[in-house]
């Protein structure tokens, strides 16, 4: 558009001066012919003034009456100027006036004077005899002569210019015309252009439109294709899972229960990978929804960073999770987006590193009003990834070099769905990595403060200021970000080489804390195996699942990676006074009300399904009635009372919503919980079910620890015990 206005400009420009040009020419020309018309009617003005003279003079000396004298006195000015003004018109051609010409005026006047005179003094004949004298007729036609001439040599200059501006004139019209044809012609060419342009962008808007179209049916049928994929999926897979489940509480030997592990792990890895594909169906859709409620951030980093610990077992690498002091407890976001994006990369980490370690950290980068900008990182001593590699990351199914796939495994979906995730909370996501020196990715996320949610768990952590902590290690990522914690809560830790350690520098502390990694130093075991080891201010730091403890002499055990409630839990407890009875308060836990009596109605069409979810009710106490489609389901829940209701969504006959919908409309004022079992996990399954009135949502595959949750939130504890025989 630009180009085009400014080619219409010049246009306009030449154009113009091509108009003013001519213009101009025509100008000159009209001036040229004006002064030749003005000269014309001066040269015949002063031949008749002349004449007008001459006349006067002779018929002045012929009657000798004073009024032609008068007359001739008169006119004489008129006759000079008008000579005059044809000298001046003619000196703007470059003519001047003969010296002939001028002398024989002169005489003429001295001789028309002379005759006047003599007229006056009463000799009229010889005043006429003057005037007819052959000398004035001489002068007469020398003075007619040199006019002529004079006139004829400016007219034929005059003729002269009219001709050079009249080429001139032509010349510029031809132009201005030739200049406005070819400019018309690029003007149609350019139009022609333009209209051909724009009828091929309303093309291209209409193919655009239909592609928009069909892109958007595509969509929509991959939606539902996807949806139905993970219904028929998630059915079988929750017969496997809850299979292997029940299989797992049997009594089995060690190679079975290492068969069933493997069976549950890889089902948990299909499980994974269809919930990967699914993230990516929806957000391409633009169908994913986040939410924004209160996030205890610090608490989902290291719950899910011990996560990843358990998968990093039986490899020398430590996973190590680090909150700086600054990052605040409680933010406004997403937790199970948070935690997909921190699982997938400190996995991928611990996935592609041998030996070393995987720092998960948060720091604040910056605090503003009521937000905060935050850096999560992920760090590994993996194998690195070459530069021109980075940039095929975050594509879906892609991996830096497709050779490790075989090795690592993988789809390459998690990188590109914690980047869209990353996007989509307005934050970004990179990463910083070179062969053989590991990897680190780090996010940047803005979100905003919330208010603090009480916990039953949190402690007193002024019992903890000033207190001494000797640490045996061997100076560990994981040793330092315990000592860093230490600093922040203000106790005072020492560290304590285990090579040189004697019971002499661990006397006076009030806590020890020893790392796993020196119980094989002599100085440790020397110290432990002596009658004055302080056994009871003792901590073992070991990572989870090592039973290094065993029947060592320790207080508790500080898991690995950290979590802060828990070890500050822990060290108020080792720390109290009465030891014993901490003792029996941290080793309490809390179990779920027990479910014997609770009368469950589940209605469940896959056999697999019905038969597995059974057995589950089943060993949580639970009396259950099965059935088999939507009709049979109805009828029971009309004749009978439930403590609840568990609802397949897709049955033959009546579907869950139906049955939901019938039993809502027919119940008294006891309500029944009804909470839907489905293998759907697209976007609006939830909201579908709580539409149709039932009051919570299960998908498929779930375990039985998902179904004892559902059971203690909607059966009171007293309803239960109170049908229990």
């Amino acid at each position: 558009m630009r180009s085009l206005a400014a080619g219409v400009a010049l246009s306009l420009v030449a154009v113009l001066l091509a108009s003013w040009n001519a213009w101009g020419a025509y100008r000159s020309l009209a001036l040229v012919a004006r002064s030749d018309i003005q000269l014309t009617r001066q040269g015949g003005e002063i031949m008749r003034l002349d004449e007008l003279l001459t006349m006067s003079a002779r018929l002045g000396a012929a009657t000798g009456d004073p009024k032609w004298e008068e007359r001739y006195r008169r006119w004489e000015p008129v006759l000079d100027q008008q000579i005059k003004a044809s000298i001046a018109l003619d000196g703007e051609f470059g003519v001047e006036s003969s010296s002939a010409t001028d002398a024989a005026n002169r005489r003429l006047v001295e001789m028309e004077n002379q005759a006047f005179a003599l007229v006056r003094a009463g000799e009229r004949d010889a005043a006429f005899r003057l005037l007819a004298s052959p000398e004035y007729e001489s002068q007469k036609l020398i003075y007619a002569q040199g006019n002529e001439a004079t006139l004829t040599s400016a007219r034929d200059r005059i003729d002269k210019r009219l001709a050079l501006h009249s080429r001139r004139a032509r010349a510029s019209v031809v132009f201005t015309l030739a200049l406005g044809l070819l400019l018309a012609i690029a003007w149609l060419r350019i139009i022609r252009m333009v209209q051909h342009h724009l009828d091929a962008r309303a093309t291209a808007e209409d193919e655009a439109l239909s592609a928009k179209s069909e892109a958007q049916e595509a969509t929509r049928a991959k939606s539902a294709f996807l949806a139905n994929m993970s219904h028929e999926l998630r059915t079988p897979m929750n017969g496997v899972l809850g299979c292997t489940e029940l299989l797992a509480a049997t009594g089995l030997n060690e190679e079975q229960r290492l068969y069933v592990a493997t069976v549950r792990d890889s089902s948990q890895t299909l499980l994974s990978l269809l919930d990967d594909i699914l993230d990516i169906s929806k957000i391409e859709a633009g169908k994913l929804a986040l939410e924004l409620i209160p996030v205890d951030l610090p608490t989902l980093i290291e719950e899910t960073t011990s996560l990843v610990a358990l998968r990093a077992a039986g490899k020398p690498v430590e996973v190590v999770a680090r909150v700086s002091p600054g990052v605040p407890e409680w933010l406004m976001g997403d937790p199970v987006r948070l935690r997909q994006i921190v699982l997938n990369l400190a996995s991928n980490a611990v996935k592609f590193t041998s030996r070393g370690h995987v720092v998960v950290a948060v720091e604040l980068v910056e605090r503003q009003g009521d937000s905060v900008l935050l850096e999560l990182s992920v760090r590994d001593t993996g194998i690195g990834i070459p530069a021109d590699r980075l940039g095929r990351l975050f594509r879906s199914f892609s991996q830096a070099d497709a050779s490790t796939t075989r090795e690592f495994g993988g789809t390459g979906l998690g990188l590109a769905i914690s980047k869209q995730l990353a996007e989509m909370m307005g934050g970004e996501l990179g990463v910083e990595s070179a062969p053989g020196e590991g990897s680190r990715f780090w996010m940047r996320l803005r979100l905003g403060l919330a208010p603090p949610v009480p916990t039953s768990s949190s402690v007193d952590l002024n019992e903890l200021k000033g207190r001494r902590v000797a640490m045996i290690d061997l100076r560990s990522t994981s040793a330092l970000a315990l000592e860093e914690r230490f600093f922040v809560w203000g106790l005072l830790p020492v560290h304590v080489p285990p090579a040189s350690i004697e019971l002499a520098q661990i006397a006076d502390v009030d806590l020890v804390v020893v790392d796993e990694a020196t119980l094989i130093a002599p100085g440790v075991v020397h110290c432990m195996s002596s009658p004055g080891w302080p056994a009871g201010k003792v901590l073992l730091y070991a990572s989870l699942g090592n039973d290094a403890q065993g029947s060592r002499p320790f207080a508790g055990v500080i898991g690995k990676p950290l979590r802060r409630r828990q070890l500050a839990q822990q060290l108020v407890t080792v720390l109290q006074t009465d030891r014993s009875k901490a003792r029996r308060d941290s080793g309490s836990r809390h179990l779920a009300p027990p479910m014997a009596g609770t009368k469950v109605l589940l209605a469940e069409d896959n056999a697999v399904n019905l038969l597995v979810a059974c057995r589950m009710l089943e060993q949580l106490g639970c009396t259950v009635e099965a059935a088999r489609n939507g009709n049979e389901a109805w009828e029971r829940a009309r004749a009978q009372d439930y403590d609840l209701i568990f609802m397949d969504c897709q049955m033959p006959g009546m579907d869950g919503f139906e049955v939901t919908a019938k039993i809502r409309e027919a119940e008294g004022p006891r309500h029944v919980p009804i909470v839907a079992l489905t293998a759907n996990a697209m976007r609006g399954d939830h909201e579908r079910c709580v539409a149709a009135g039932m009051d919570d949502y299960l998908s498929k595959p779930m375990s039985q620890l998902d179904l004892q949750r559902v059971l203690t939130r909607w059966v009171p504890a007293d309803r239960a015990s109170a049908r229990a025989p």
